[in-house]
């Protein structure tokens, strides 16, 4: 309950006490017949857990928290605890930021944004298909979620300046935007340049673009008609009546240097990250030379290594590391020996659908999918 969160976290000792009630609980009966060294790192996860889905405490301290215990009591090598810093993934994921900022920095976004907007965005329906429309598009050019929708936001926020447009109706709208690009980041292996990626290790299996496409593609266009239908049946009055007036002439300013640079970079990474099966370049190489090329090209300057989420890394690195290491200390057989007496006993629709609730409710709890 948000209420009972918000008094917790306004109190100036219980926000720190309750959340350490349970952990210690664990440590000290041990459940499931745990050892002292699983019973520990259990408790610390599920402290941890709790500081990451109220933000008692700050993210990055508690993620630097259970990298600590992990590493004393985990009984697992460093190596597996710091797996995650020392994949392709981690720096093709912090790159990727880089790659961001260079296409924010040449305008490329806005200008392709504000022309199809004006052209063909003149009533509400169609700037909820524009949205999906440039939501799809800008995945082969920010291939990094959190800058893209908010780019398209803003995007949207300049063209809605000096329109009549009830405020409810721009929420809706705005809104609008947020649950596409959860939808679209499913389309393509680039698409989540996080959670697409993490899901593919945490698999342990190997995917090129066009094999995600195939798996993905038809689910992701099945989703997007559903989520949209019934986004325009609750929304609909919101969305009636609404006079969006656009010009009829629209001028086309020509591009300078920088906006043509940032075009040919991305098309070449881009290209190459689709080939990746053919050629074997790791990705995380192609877009590390995708980023020093636009710093070659003064696109991106050393300033906006700031772009980097220094904060998601470190939250990153501590979330793959809860998988090694309650597998190394044995911890995750007692837990999944225990769980799977709910689930039935051979894998049917009954599973899934219990594995799908599951993950539903983690998810409301924790709030993240990467958590």
């Amino acid at each position: 309950n948000a209420t009972i969160i918000n008094k917790i976290k306004g109190h100036p000792y219980l926000r720190y006490i309750i959340p350490f009630i349970l952990p210690l609980l664990i440590v000290f009966t041990r459940p499931l017949s745990m050892n002292p060294n699983q019973s520990i790192i259990s408790a610390a996860l599920i402290l941890v857990l709790i500081w990451w889905a109220t933000g008692i405490i700050n993210k990055i301290y508690a993620s630097f928290f259970l990298l600590i215990i992990f590493s004393i009591f985990g009984s697992t090598p460093l190596r597996v605890v710091f797996r995650f810093p020392l994949s392709s993934n981690f720096y093709m994921i912090a790159l990727s930021f880089l790659l961001s900022q260079g296409i924010v920095n040449s305008n490329i976004a806005n200008r392709f944004g504000d022309f199809v907007l004006k052209k063909y965005a003149y009533t509400p329906y169609r700037l909820i298909i524009t949205a999906f429309v440039i939501a799809v598009l800008l995945i082969f050019i920010v291939p990094q979620p959190f800058s893209r929708v908010i780019l398209i936001a803003s995007i949207y926020e300049e063209f809605f300046k000096g329109k009549e447009i009830p405020d409810k109706s721009k929420e809706v709208l705005f809104f609008c935007i947020f649950v596409i690009s959860t939808i679209v980041s499913m389309f393509f292996l680039n698409g989540d340049i996080i959670l697409n990626y993490a899901a593919i290790q945490f698999g342990q299996i190997s995917i090129s673009w066009l094999q995600w496409f195939k798996y993905m593609g038809l689910p992701s266009v099945f989703t997007s008609l559903i989520v949209g239908f019934f986004f325009i049946i609750i929304f609909r009055e919101a969305l009636t009546n609404i006079d969006i007036k656009t010009e009829n002439n629209i001028e086309s300013k020509v591009m300078d240097a920088k906006e043509k640079k940032t075009i040919i970079i991305m098309f070449i990474v881009i290209i190459l990250w689709m080939t990746e099966p053919i050629h074997s370049i790791d990705s995380a190489i192609i877009t590390l030379v995708g980023s020093l090329a636009m710093f070659a090209a003064n696109i991106i300057e050393i300033k906006d290594l700031r772009s980097i989420d220094i904060g998601l890394m470190i939250f990153l690195t501590a979330a793959f590391s809860i998988g090694s290491v309650m597998n190394h200390s044995g911890t995750a057989d007692i837990i999944y020996s225990n769980i799977m007496r709910v689930f039935p006993s051979e894998y049917s629709n009954m599973y899934l659908a219990i594995l799908i609730i599951t993950t539903m409710l983690l998810h409301m709890i924790l709030g993240s999918s990467m958590t």
